[in-house]
């Protein structure tokens, strides 16, 4: 090897170490502010703003699509929901309280048809979406497929004593009495989790 050809290459190696130094940095940072936007996401506390609002909306969207008109009042599904958890101590709300609720909501689905998820929600929806249709049917359905989960999905709520929804900046306790409600379910049910 010439001089000049080592001189050549001690002149690339800088350059080509600096360059994956400043890649390095650049997928950290981003690793980062992925943390971070996912840490806001998930740690919210309290209510979802315009919960009312939304859950409305996506009763009449779900109506609209799924089911004949008329055949759920939306307006009087929210009023139940928000029956079961308004004015009473978060910490004390049970799975009866949202009886009321779940009744008003309440869908004639076929056993052996639901799939439920923890931490496999992308592929339970691709089992869900992708399954052969049976009589025009879904074969499997995950929890949004109804109308309680697809009104429900994602939204946060919790209660205090007072006749008000839990604002951001308070605790909540409430979610949980839902998640043990919509867990006694049948046993001919599909559960997929992961670890």
């Amino acid at each position: 090897m010439s001089s000049r050809q080592r001189a050549s290459s001690r002149r690339r190696n800088p350059i080509i170490v600096l360059a994956c130094c400043l890649l390095v940095i650049l997928i950290v940072v981003i690793a980062l502010i992925l943390i971070f936007i996912h840490k806001e996401r998930t740690s919210a506390k309290g209510t979802t703003k315009n919960l009312d609002v939304i859950m409305v909306n996506r009763c009449r969207e779900y109506v609209k699509k799924h089911e004949s008109p008329g055949s759920y009042d939306c307006e009087e599904i929210k009023k139940r929901f928000l029956n079961s958890v308004i004015g009473k101590d978060p910490c004390n709300i049970t799975m009866n309280d949202y009886d009321l609720f779940i009744e008003a909501a309440r869908q004639n689905i076929s056993c052996n048809k639901f799939l439920f998820w923890s931490k496999t929600k992308e592929f339970t929806h691709y089992v869900s979406n992708n399954s052969k249709p049976i009589n025009g049917s879904k074969c499997f359905m995950t929890l949004e497929d109804s109308l309680v989960g697809y009104m429900m999905d994602g939204l946060k709520w919790c209660s205090r004593v007072a006749l008000t929804l839990c604002s951001a900046q308070q605790g909540s306790c409430a979610a949980h009495a839902y998640r043990r409600r919509s867990h006694s379910l049948p046993p001919s049910l599909i559960i997929l989790e992961a670890d």
